[in-house]
């Protein structure tokens, strides 16, 4: 969770729309900014690219890992 905080902290207008819009505490969005916090890469459209390229490979994401599922959902939702 401090990871999360400290990503959403560094960005002040996420922050504030994450007060603003109440999904702050929402389960998906905080698994959603965990993976992004964790490999801020896949906020663009290369490093989403780059991570869906490398699923198949991916034994975390293999066994249900739920944290690499907000990974893929991130990913795939960058990379259109």
């Amino acid at each position: 969770m401090r990871e999360v905080n400290a990503f959403v902290a560094k960005r002040p207008a996420l922050a504030a729309f994450l007060d603003e819009s109440l999904t702050g505490n929402s389960v998906s969005t905080i698994k959603l900014l965990a993976a992004a916090a964790r490999e801020p890469a896949l906020l663009t459209k290369a490093g989403a690219e780059k991570f869906i390229a490398g699923l198949k490979d991916n034994k975390k994401y293999a066994n249900g890992d739920k944290l690499e599922i907000a990974k893929a959902r991130l990913a795939f939702t960058v990379a259109g």
